[in-house]
């Protein structure tokens, strides 16, 4: 059996005299997560907490990716399979300029963000690199709270 952040019971002593379980599993970031808006949201709201500039984000991303513990899995598959990330999505001339757009600026709240066609691959990488690299964060993208915590208002 595979070990999960959750299941460090069943993970071997090797697991536990590393300090993390190198048997982690994240899970690459599906079409049903781009088309869902708070899902986008959130990456954005990630990536822009990083503070990295847009001339840093290139070799940023690449270097989160190779430090990465545990694999890549498409879980949609019968075994899950581990997933290979295909990085020649950020080998652009124009990557710098989409890492200012997409990375380095804060996503309105009055806005519904989408992702376009051609950077669908793209933002699919991305996310699921950080997805690996902040697990507990990004257990709740696209995850609205049900409470907001504000107190309630008074009646009148």
């Amino acid at each position: 059996m595979p070990c999960t952040k959750t299941a460090l019971v069943d993970c071997p002593l090797t697991c536990l005299f590393s300090g993390f379980c190198k048997k982690t599993l994240t899970p690459i970031v599906t079409d049903v997560e781009l088309d869902n808006s708070q899902f986008i949201r959130h990456v954005r709201e990630t990536a822009y907490d990083e503070h990295i500039s847009d001339s840093d984000w290139h070799e940023h991303v690449t270097n989160l990716y190779r430090d990465m513990r545990g694999w890549v899995v498409d879980e949609e598959s019968a075994g899950k399979d581990e997933v290979l990330l295909d990085m020649r999505e950020f080998d652009v001339p124009s990557i710098r300029e989409w890492f200012r757009d997409w990375c380095c600026e804060a996503c309105p709240p009055e806005v519904t963000p989408r992702v376009r066609p051609e950077a669908r691959e793209r933002v699919r990488v991305l996310a699921t690199i950080l997805r690996g690299t902040h697990p507990v964060r990004a257990s709740l993208w696209g995850v609205r709270p049900a409470n907001d915590n504000r107190p309630t208002q008074p009646q009148d």
